[in-house]
């Protein structure tokens, strides 16, 4: 399994130099990014040889997945600029999270909600595809979104849509966070191109990885090899001191597959 991080284009060469296999960059901070400073960064990746195997993040509130500001057309010009700029990294994934994007009011329709998620998962892998880049979609918990929250609910959309290159993001803190037992996986890890891990404080707020839960990450990974995946898996948390919880956490990541 390679072993990657969720970080900002700033910490590239720092996590090359610690020994991750991959980086996977917020497409948030690429679609703001211009093409000769994204050719300068693929220069560097070529130099390095640790590519961006994706994107997360995907989008901010500006960009509505289900609700009211959905819009069809606002939906198909972010994919043409985000899908764009991955091809010039040579990036295989983009994950469909964006909590801010799958906020909805309260009593709104989720029959239309799904209507809303089934146009802009279409129109986006539509658009990915012209690259042959993946789109992941990912659910998140109720700590972060309204919609979407549980993984059988992303696992339902994705098989009725049935596009090729629709898959999914598995990741085990949402998993966590909404009560699900992460070792019940064998249904939905077909679907399953790309995993996330990540700790979690006693707010239930993301962290990257600490000691005191190591047998939580060894349990969630031996789960995922247990269903024959050994792809790519990335740490998406928050840290006040990125060089030492990422050396920390990419330690851990190693134990657990003693």
């Amino acid at each position: 399994m390679k072993f990657g991080l969720c970080a900002r284009i700033e910490y590239y060469q720092d996590l090359c130099d610690i020994g991750y296999d991959f980086i996977e960059l917020p497409a948030t901070e690429i679609y703001s990014t211009s093409n000769s400073e994204l050719r300068n960064l693929k220069k560097k990746i070529d130099e390095r040889n640790i590519p961006c195997v994706g994107f997360n993040s995907y989008c901010d509130e500006s960009l509505s997945i289900v609700g009211d500001e959905f819009s069809s057309i606002k939906t198909l010009e972010y994919a043409k600029r985000v899908c764009e700029k991955a091809a010039l990294l040579g990036v295989q994934n983009i994950g469909i999270g964006a909590p801010l994007a799958r906020k909805l009011p309260k009593y709104y329709d989720l029959k239309k909600a799904d209507e809303q998620a089934r146009e802009f998962l279409t129109i986006t892998a539509e658009e990915a595809y012209k690259y042959r880049i993946n789109i992941l979609f990912e659910s998140l918990c109720t700590k972060l979104c309204d919609y979407m929250v549980c993984t059988s609910d992303a696992l339902t959309m994705v098989e009725q849509l049935g596009i090729p290159n629709l898959q999914m993001v598995l990741d085990f803190y949402h998993m966590s966070m909404m009560g699900e037992n992460i070792t019940r996986i064998s249904d939905v890890m077909p679907y399953v191109r790309h995993l996330h891990i990540s700790g979690f404080d006693q707010m239930g707020n993301r962290t990257y990885l600490f000691e005191n839960q190591l047998d939580y990450f060894r349990t969630a990974i031996h789960s995922a090899y247990n269903c024959g995946y050994n792809r790519t898996i990335s740490i998406e948390g928050f840290t006040q001191n990125f060089h030492e919880d990422a050396q920390r956490s990419l330690s851990i990541l190693n134990q657990c597959c003693k």
